[in-house]
């Protein structure tokens, strides 16, 4: 497992882009309402397993390229999230809506863009746990695992069309393996479109092409919220 990894070097660093958003949708940041990019939350080689163990469950190439299209499943591990948890949860609020944050959920989405394909701009909204009706999502939490693409940047945006294009970019961020991008669910200033992959010039270790890979959402509370988890590779 990634526990035995001993390059990972630590701390996590957090860079706040809460303000950012707030002042371009013309609204007061408020401390239960976070934003944020961390870098450094898995090393370079820690995506590189995950990525190898992973990769071959997706499909071997684009099936269409209409907005949102992309290779996702899920998979459910423990061990990953408490791992993740462990590593990021000096940077999440205690409390979120008056309840208590537990933790990232267990279930993890793995999803693949494949070059062509592009996402859509819309705001995260809430899941609940089907386990236990007192636990859902408060906050998204986004791993990305590669950059051996082009393109893929996660914008921040003015407003979201029905035909999934935006209003404009003020915010353009290019992550990096390792990086992550966490935010609070269900609300306009934090709207994003995650930008076509325009080609993937490296092959993956596995021997398929590939444009970014993550891990996407995760993160929660009881009577509140529990962050969504996933992870996100090309």
């Amino acid at each position: 497992g990634l526990e035995s990894d001993t390059d990972w070097t630590g701390p996590v660093s957090v860079a706040d882009l809460a303000p950012q958003c707030c002042e371009a949708h013309g609204v007061e940041p408020s401390p239960d309402r976070p934003c944020m990019l961390l870098r450094g939350v898995l090393s370079r080689a820690e995506c590189a397993r995950l990525l190898e163990a992973l990769d071959g469950h997706h499909a071997p190439g684009a099936e269409g390229c209409v907005p949102g299209a992309r290779s996702q499943f899920v998979t459910d591990s423990p061990e990953l999230s408490a791992l993740l948890w462990a590593r990021i949860q000096h940077a999440v609020p205690r409390a979120l809506d008056g309840g208590a944050v537990v933790g990232l959920q267990s279930r993890i989405a793995v999803a693949k863009c494949f070059p062509g394909q592009v996402g859509f701009a819309h705001m995260d909204f809430r899941h609940a746990d089907p386990d236990d009706g007192a636990v859902a999502s408060r906050i998204s939490f986004t791993l990305y695992l590669n950059d051996d693409y082009e393109g893929g940047h996660l914008d921040f945006v003015r407003s979201a069309n029905l035909d999934g294009t935006h209003g404009g970019a003020f915010l353009s961020i290019r992550p990096e393996p390792g990086w992550a991008a966490v935010f609070y669910q269900g609300v306009p200033e934090f709207m994003h479109y995650p930008c076509e992959v325009r080609r993937a010039p490296q092959a993956h270790p596995t021997g398929g092409s590939h444009a970014p890979l993550s891990i996407p959402r995760a993160s929660a509370s009881r009577d509140a919220s529990r962050p969504e988890t996933a992870l996100i590779t090309g």
